[in-house]
């Protein structure tokens, strides 16, 4: 019987999907059509399984009819899928709500009607204004507006107060409230940019784990989230692989998820369900977090995008013993044990990949 959380997650998959591929997973570009439709049928057939209406009796009633839902739209998705494997547009953008517009005080926004993401506390648009690519975070519920303000707030210091980092975190454009149905809602307007994926996407795309030498500089882009975080006094509170977006095409980074970051010293008051393995004992026992907060919950994406266990903190043989000994310590269940911040964390994991592999720059090949 399947979960709450795993149809929430299914739901959540199947609203954000945005494409075929997304949605269904990678299929194998030089094999005959028949070949492709039948690996994306076995995935569509693995979700069928989960929200099958049988499954979800003694559910939630929420729940239980979001599955049923969702499995209905499930087969037209699929049937769609496979007339786009054969137009070759299986990996191409769908959209199937109209576009729609918002105005703030400083620009026009022309947005796609399918959300990009649905996040904790926003949901996000992708879009253009004045010609440049832009994302819009709008806040899911005004109870929210408040995590969305912070997030502005520390984007703005980012520009502000760390000139050196500021590349590496969104751009924000502006912060502003909109209003619908007599309530105001908080939205936050950031640069969008190409060819950026996130470290789920890459998880995704290599379900048994990413080859170790491959996923190094990945590694080392998901510890400099902590050290970015702790140059400003806080815990970022949610490294997870939904946080960190890279161009596989440069390797340069993109750090998000900034709503959830506190300072140094205060305790984490939200928790992300579906990423609770993540999140450091400390967190459950009500303790300050710290940089070493951050840094366990960078070794748990880790684990995760190397193909180990999270629930288990073990990693695939195939990891070398000079990175795995990082990623260990990284996750060790006291702070005092890990390194103590994102910078020393980096540091180890850059000399342990210098010693097995040198400094060569591989280029990174996404599955089609």
């Amino acid at each position: 019987m399947p979960t709450e959380i795993e149809v929430r997650d299914l739901i959540k998959k199947y609203n954000e999907a945005g494409s075929y591929l997304r949605l269904f997973g990678p299929v194998p570009a030089h094999q005959p059509k028949d070949v492709q439709k039948e690996v994306a049928k076995n995935a569509f057939r693995t979700m069928v399984r989960l929200v099958h209406p049988d499954k979800l009796i003694g559910l939630r009633d929420v729940v239980r009819k979001g599955g049923e839902e969702i499995f209905k739209k499930l087969k037209e998705a699929y049937d769609k899928a496979e007339t786009a494997i054969d137009n070759g547009t299986y990996h191409q953008r769908i959209s199937s709500l109209p576009g729609f517009t918002l105005q703030s005080t400083l620009s026009l926004y022309k947005l796609e009607g399918d959300p990009l993401k649905i996040g904790d506390f926003s949901i996000l648009y992708q879009g253009e204004s004045e010609g440049k690519q832009v994302i819009i975070k709008v806040a899911s519920n005004p109870t929210f507006n408040p995590w969305l303000a912070r997030e502005a707030e520390i984007l703005t210091r980012f520009a502000k107060e760390q000139p050196s980092i500021a590349p590496w975190v969104p751009k924000l454009i502006e912060s502003f409230v909109i209003p619908k149905d007599g309530k105001h809602y908080r939205a936050v307007a950031i640069e969008g940019s190409p060819n950026l994926i996130s470290v789920t996407d890459l998880i995704g795309y290599f379900p048994s784990g990413m080859e170790p030498q491959d996923a190094a500089w990945v590694c080392r882009r998901v510890l400099a989230q902590c050290g970015a975080a702790s140059m400003l006094g806080l815990v970022h509170c949610a490294i997870i692989p939904d946080h960190l977006l890279v161009d596989h095409v440069n390797h340069d980074p993109v750090h998000i998820g900034w709503a959830h970051a506190i300072k140094i010293g205060e305790k984490v008051t939200h928790v992300i369900d579906r990423w609770r393995d993540y999140y450091p004992p400390e967190v459950f026992k009500k303790r300050p977090a710290g940089p070493a907060t951050d840094v366990y919950m960078s070794g748990m994406t880790i684990i995760k995008l190397l193909g180990g266990d999270v629930t288990k903190k073990s990693l695939p043989a195939s990891v070398p013993g000079k990175m795995a000994s990082v990623v260990r310590k990284c996750v060790a269940d006291k702070p005092k044990q890990r390194y103590h911040n994102g910078a020393l964390a980096m540091e180890a994991m850059t000399e342990a990949a210098r010693a097995l592999w040198g400094k060569s720059f591989r280029k990174l090949v996404i599955p089609t």
